[in-house]
């Protein structure tokens, strides 16, 4: 996935960007955000695609998933921005996130485990909940914030 700033940085004209969506070499997952391939983004695509627009963070079941909880399943696409994004945005909820609040995965802005439990956690079962608790530690491929434990 990749953002139009990224493509104009590597010598990509806008126009070459629309031609490559026109003959399916790329698909438009969300504004100024683009993936390989013809087929349209799954939901977890929208997500990663609506938080590299903004520069928020992927939250709540579609962040479980990229963490690797169990029993999560994205039903939708969810991003959270800051207070001050646009009101226009789809499926994003506006909250400003501390720095502990985020976690890095492959370059991507998700919600920590702790607050990507406590996002969905209204809208779980309880037998649906325990096992993604019991599975909210960070995966590999994940980091922390250079700040994360700092007073």
């Amino acid at each position: 996935m990749f953002t139009a700033e990224m493509a104009y940085a590597d010598g990509l004209t806008p126009a070459a960007l629309r031609w490559g969506v026109r003959t399916g070499k790329w698909v438009r997952v969300h504004q100024s955000v683009y993936a390989d391939g013809p087929e349209p983004p799954t939901l977890l695509e929208r997500s990663i695609g609506g938080a590299l627009a903004t520069g928020g963070a992927v939250r709540g079941t579609a962040a479980g998933t990229m963490l690797r909880l169990d029993s999560m399943q994205v039903l939708r696409p969810e991003f959270t921005t800051g207070h001050s994004a646009s009101n226009r945005r789809v499926c994003a909820r506006r909250r400003d996130l501390a720095d502990e609040e985020i976690t890095l995965i492959d370059g991507v802005r998700v919600t920590s485990g702790l607050r990507t439990m406590l996002d969905p956690a209204a809208a779980l079962h309880a037998p649906v909940s325990w096992p993604a608790l019991g599975s909210a530690t960070l995966p590999p491929d994940a980091t922390q914030p250079a700040n994360a434990g700092a007073p």
